[in-house]
């Protein structure tokens, strides 16, 4: 006999579920209906910083998103969806196509009692842009190679730049350099997905039955910073950062969260107590002359529509470029210090670089050779939350060096103002280098 059982779902900030799925592992006697709503909410705050320009949160920037049904005694993932918000419909409101919620149904889920967790990610920065383990072959999770493994094992970590034979790539700026020295080697990763979670509010458990129709609502909410780096070089006019020749234009950031878990609580996300740092792991972000921006973003470009909220660019600072990272404190603020800041090595350690011109002197009084990259490295004393913008403004005040400080903290000090959540609020880092 077919029961039936509805689980529904609200989504915080941007994902969504569609299609219908089923789980050929099932128990045929424990065929059941889950109803999935999905919804989006903002968050309120105060904004400390001097730009207004926050990205936009709207199903149209949604890519994939995952939800896990796992066993609340032993952490089993018993049953799992992977959707797209194209396949969704609008559920409820009048007419039903003005409502922001989305509605799915899945059939053949079996009993039990279970804690409920979504996985999504947008559009721009996919979940190709991370490395999934805990999938067969360390592969992408599908809604199969996840059944009957351990929702401890499901976690997300940076993708790595690498070559066919898996050694690290580096553009050939970086030669000679403490990153690619065999006794100093780090490893280069990209830019990670804009990661959202999702679990039932409080945590409540779910609980599939098959004489009663059961309901959760799921709330997603992003799991990542967005690091916004400002940069005021009025001191170095004689370094391309921007424009024709500055091929070696880069933002390196050290000191990375090693692993984002996805369960539910205080299990999922970056958690200090839980996750190490990886100090030879570097957020390598290279896109040579596209580094930087020079200008205010566009109407309608992802940034909003509101013409008087595309602040980034000032008479000081710019050049810009929005960077998502993993926070470095969880959720409980476990790996800040007493002061507020984030942990020795929690603390972000930047590194942004230019091509010398003509003319150019560096730190230590000597000449810099035309075309060679220039380094600058600074501290970011401050923690980084989930969902949150921190705006971070760097002033060049010396004229760098040919390569990166070897000391692992760097010796620039970067203040960072108060944090902003991302759907309304900005805050600012001060950084003199």
């Amino acid at each position: 006999m077919r029961k039936k059982v509805i689980l529904m779902w609200s989504l915080f900030a941007a994902m969504t579920f569609s299609a219908c799925t089923e789980n050929e592992d099932a128990p045929e006697t424990e065929n059941v209906e889950f109803s999935i709503e999905l919804d989006f909410s903002g968050s309120a705050g105060t904004r400390a910083a001097s730009t207004n320009a926050i990205p936009v949160t709207s199903w149209d920037i949604i890519d994939k998103i995952q939800f896990f049904l796992y066993d609340k005694t032993t952490g089993v993932v018993k049953f799992s969806a992977v959707e797209t918000p194209t396949a969704g419909n609008f559920n409820e409101g009048n007419p039903p196509a003005l409502s922001p919620k989305k509605k799915y149904v899945y059939t053949s889920v079996p009993a039990g009692t279970y804690k409920l967790v979504a996985v999504a990610s947008t559009t721009a920065k996919p979940l190709t842009n991370i490395t999934p383990f805990g999938a067969t072959n360390d592969a992408a999770w599908d809604k199969f190679n996840v059944l009957d493994k351990n929702i401890s094992s499901l976690y997300m970590t940076h993708k790595a730049i690498v070559d066919g034979d898996n050694d690290p790539v580096w553009p050939a700026f970086m030669d000679n350099t403490e990153f690619v020295d065999p006794a100093t080697a780090m490893i280069p990763y990209q830019e990670p997905a804009e990661i959202f979670l999702g679990t039932t509010l409080n945590d409540a458990d779910v609980v599939v039955t098959g004489n009663q129709m059961n309901s959760a609502a799921i709330t997603l909410t992003r799991e990542v910073s967005l690091m916004r780096v400002r940069i005021d070089v009025k001191s170095n006019a004689n370094v391309a950062f921007a424009g024709t020749g500055a091929d070696a234009s880069s933002v390196l950031i050290r000191h990375l969260p090693e692993k984002m878990n996805i369960g539910a609580g205080t299990a999922g996300g970056v958690n200090s107590v839980y996750n190490a740092t990886t100090l030879k792991a570097v957020q390598f972000i290279t896109e040579g002359i596209n580094t930087f921006k020079t200008a205010d973003p566009v109407v309608n470009a992802g940034y909003g529509a509101d013409a008087s909220k595309l602040k980034i660019v000032d008479a000081n600072f710019k050049l810009w470029r929005d960077i998502i990272v993993f926070p470095n404190s969880d959720r409980a603020a476990q790996a800040v210090t007493a002061g507020g800041n984030a942990i020795g090595n929690r603390k972000y350690l930047i590194t942004v670089t230019g091509k010398a011109k003509a003319g150019h002197t560096l730190a230590d009084g000597t000449p810099a050779v035309v075309g060679s990259t220039v380094y600058w490295t600074g501290i970011i004393d401050d923690k980084f939350l989930p969902n949150q913008i921190r705006e971070v403004n760097i002033s060049l005040n010396t004229g760098g060096y040919e390569e990166p400080p070897v000391t692992e903290f760097g010796d620039l000090t970067i203040v960072v103002n108060e944090p902003t959540p991302w759907d309304n609020n900005i805050v600012t880092s001060i950084v003199e280098m």
